[in-house]
């Protein structure tokens, strides 16, 4: 199977992420972000990528570079961004607690894995189209 039908397919699952996590607690795609609105606009911007995707194939690069920066943004935030309070917790008096439980693990890998795999397909696509000065 294509890489593009993959991830294609991987975007249209969004939905059964979204049902596990927000009817179960298991969140898998958005486990970073604690914010229940958050990890819906997430879910929703995810299935967007999927239906445009099937929509508009020939944009699969554009759409997969896209959607991998604002995954790789939302990674590094569910892992940087408790770091980052830290100290003014401390500072309040406050006991810190960060976990990086099973959840975000899962999180990491499963969407890392992913945007690894889309974007470097995706930019090596991107290329080939630049140097022979094709559309898709």
């Amino acid at each position: 199977m294509p890489r593009d039908r993959w991830i294609r397919w991987y975007y249209l699952g969004t939905p059964v992420f979204a049902a596990l996590d927000l009817a179960l607690g298991a969140s898998i795609r958005a486990a970073g972000i604690s914010s229940p609105a958050g990890r819906v606009a997430y879910y929703v911007f995810a299935l967007g990528c999927g239906l445009l995707l099937r929509a508009r194939p020939g944009w699969a690069p554009l759409i997969g570079i896209g959607e991998s920066s604002v995954n790789l943004f939302v990674l590094i935030l569910s892992v940087l961004g408790p770091l980052f309070l830290m100290p003014e917790l401390i500072a309040e008096g406050g006991d810190p607690e960060f976990s990086f439980g099973l959840g975000r693990m899962v999180n990491v890998l499963l969407s890392g894995g992913v945007l690894i795999w889309s974007f470097q397909g995706h930019v090596a696509r991107l290329a080939s189209r630049s140097r022979t000065g094709s559309r898709g």
